[in-house]
């Protein structure tokens, strides 16, 4: 693939306080004396580089272009991911749309108490299901991770009726007197 089939010795290129832009094309010109090929013209480029001595009395500067194949870069961190869910209430109460902002490696338990707070409904009330063509898909119990919730998924919140302690003290009360 390399053209340059004689390859002369060459050396590195020091700025010496001259322009970048001087002091680049000369250094990818020494560079081409060496490589020259489809790769480097399409997927090659120059690093600049600046090295300054930490002792105060030096002073001495290195710039330095060089040359670069490939090239590392940070991809940000999404900091948390927004859910849609959709609430169906209790009649005579209508479903709601609500939106909440999680972690991004959290679980579903972590859905219940802000959806409670935000819809006045007692987590314990609430049944979490993925809903695909207007059927039930799956359920999410507490330890289904956040991240297997694909964006284009449907979550809807049941609002159901659990026999709290209330609901059952007259039951016992009732099985005590029999």
């Amino acid at each position: 693939l390399n053209r340059v089939k004689k390859k002369q010795p060459t050396s590195t290129v020091e700025a010496n306080g001259r322009p970048d832009s001087v002091v680049a094309k000369e250094s990818w010109k020494i560079y081409e004396q060496r490589n020259r090929s489809m790769i480097v013209d399409l997927f090659m480029g120059q690093l600049k580089s600046t090295l300054v001595c930490p002792n105060p009395q030096c002073g001495n500067v290195s710039v330095t272009f060089d040359p670069f194949m490939y090239l590392s870069v940070p991809l940000p961190r999404i900091p948390t991911r927004k859910l849609k869910i959709h609430m169906v209430h209790l009649p005579p109460r209508k479903s709601e749309s609500y939106v909440l902002s999680l972690e991004p490696y959290a679980d579903v338990s972590s859905i219940a108490e802000p959806l409670s707070q935000m819809s006045g409904v007692n987590a314990e009330d609430l049944l979490l299901a993925e809903v695909y063509k207007s059927k039930i898909y799956r359920y999410l119990n507490a330890d289904t991770p956040v991240d297997s919730i694909r964006a284009g998924d449907v979550i809807v919140a049941y609002h159901i009726k659990t026999r709290t302690t209330r609901d059952k003290q007259p039951n016992q009360q009732q099985q005590q007197q029999q």
